[in-house]
């Protein structure tokens, strides 16, 4: 599959989000939304790493999305909030429909109503 360098994804509200093609050191890219503020960025990260060695090494792969967020009434307060999900793949025995069936579960677990059950701190 090729690179694609510009992404657009749909927010909660259903409006689409431009993330561009900013920098890739490695095996990390990231992209940042290009209507935010300098001092208020949302960006999207893609990495991929290797861990452990021979039969027990896995592969790890990082989706990360931040957002900052400045108080406007205190330009020294300044908070981000992340989302973002790992896939552990270990090299042996887990196969690509495997994991392609553990991301649906997580993606159509977080319906709004969980999404917000999990932020409440509720038992899912």
């Amino acid at each position: 599959m090729p690179f694609t360098p510009d992404v657009t994804i749909a927010d909660f509200s259903a409006v689409d989000v431009d993330f561009n093609y900013i920098s890739m050191v490695g095996t990390k890219v990231i992209r940042k939304d290009p209507d935010r503020d300098v001092d208020s960025p949302r960006v999207m990260t893609i990495s991929h790493e290797v861990s452990g060695k021979g039969s027990a090494a896995v592969d790890r792969h990082l989706l990360r999305f931040d957002q900052t967020e400045v108080d406007d009434n205190d330009d020294t307060s300044i908070a981000t909030g992340s989302a973002h999900i790992v896939l552990t793949v270990p090299r042996k025995n887990i196969t690509v429909d495997i994991m392609k069936d553990l991301v649906t579960f997580v993606k159509n677990y977080l319906t709004e109503a969980n999404i917000e059950k999990i932020l409440n701190g509720e038992p899912g």
